[in-house]
């Protein structure tokens, strides 16, 4: 079974001790309060998921995904909000790309949820790389 890397930028939620137990139980899991060290997590090594809270101090959980929808775009990103301001979710899905946006409050159940579908959509798409690959090398082999 594959351990899939969830990187979750929290800030001074009161949720942070269950959810990390949660998502320890069936993730490896980093946390960070700063989009500076998350950034630089991301820099150093691969994550599947990036979960990112909307209210960060240096910058919204949107722009912070819509900065590495760019940089690491095989990365599925998850926004975890309490407003339902419709031009934020709008930006979030068409600017950041975000996979799921959680509206606060949620069980913990939604989270692994939202996960485990990110999960099944990675898989799909490197079973779908593959098969391109497989196919090419078919139709160079002609």
């Amino acid at each position: 079974m594959d351990t899939y890397k969830i990187l979750h930028i929290n800030y001074g939620n009161g949720f942070q001790l269950e959810l990390d137990a949660m998502l320890n139980q069936n993730f490896s899991v980093t946390t960070t309060d700063s989009t500076i060290d998350a950034y630089n997590h991301l820099m150093s090594r691969p994550f599947d998921v990036v979960i990112a809270e909307h209210n960060l101090p240096s910058m919204s959980g949107i722009e912070f995904l819509q900065s590495i929808a760019t940089d690491f775009p095989k990365v599925k990103r998850i926004l975890i909000t309490e407003g339902t301001n419709s031009l934020d979710l709008i930006n979030a899905v068409n600017k950041a790309k975000v996979f799921s946006i959680l509206l606060r409050p949620f069980d913990m159940e939604e989270v692994n949820t939202a996960l485990v579908a990110a999960i099944k959509d990675i898989k799909s798409t490197e079973e779908n790389e593959k098969l391109d690959e497989a196919l090419a090398r078919l139709k160079d082999a002609k």
